[in-house]
């Protein structure tokens, strides 16, 4: 009998690598009108973020701990998918006939609180910075919930060359992200704010490799 796939989960959060934390939220705040709040950092990476509520997800504002580096325009690094269970949709990719790495995820806030989760990321694929993580909060509030509120109407989506085949692969894995064919990998995110419509883009190096390069360039 064939496997089910997973439900469909909408994104959990997208990341927005910024030059610098204080500019990058103070830029979001003037286009935006919602003033995103210090996360707190992540010390395996030496990130720190900022972070803004859109719905049941949330816009998570990424940069390096370290002041401003080499300065670009705000672009998408990457996206997580909600799920509430990490070791049973493991199990599903593995049966799949796909490769998994599940890991424990922390970040401390600026009150000491440290909020802990799990993720899983499907490897062994070429489709690069495109796939999403998969995140499990477990007992932690998700962000969304305790993050400055006013953006709605968020919308994520993928292009790509192999539109037909990256759609197929989101079915299996339960990604409700909408995958439109395009001539380049691209990840876009539009939402409205109380300032009118709000849209980034990013290609699909994927969030490790643009932290990587963001260090390299500052």
């Amino acid at each position: 009998m064939a496997r089910e796939n997973p439900p469909l989960a909408p994104f959990d959060h997208v990341i927005i690598l910024v030059p610098g934390i204080a500019e990058g939220a103070a830029q979001f705040h003037a286009a935006s009108g919602v003033k995103p709040v210090i996360g707190g950092r992540h010390r395996d990476y030496g990130t720190i973020n900022a972070l803004a509520s859109a719905g049941t997800g949330y816009v998570e504002l990424i940069a390096l701990d370290r002041g401003v580096v080499a300065r670009s325009a705000p672009r998408v690094i990457g996206f997580a998918v909600t799920t509430g269970d990490v070791d049973a949709l493991a199990d599903h990719v593995q049966a799949a006939g796909l490769t998994c790495a599940v890991t424990e995820g922390s970040r401390q806030t600026p009150e000491g609180i440290v909020l802990r989760w799990r993720s899983m990321e499907v490897i062994g694929h070429d489709f690069a910075g495109t796939m999403p993580f998969f995140i499990d909060w477990g007992e932690t509030p998700h962000p969304s919930t305790t993050a400055p509120t006013g953006l709605t109407a968020p919308r994520l989506s993928v292009l790509h060359p192999r539109a037909d085949t990256l759609r197929t692969l989101f079915e299996r894995l339960g990604v409700a992200i909408a995958v439109e064919q395009g001539l380049a990998p691209m990840l876009r995110f539009e939402v409205m704010s109380p300032r009118g419509p709000l849209a980034f883009t990013g290609d699909d190096v994927g969030w490790r490799a643009a932290l990587a390069q963001a260090a390299i360039a500052g």
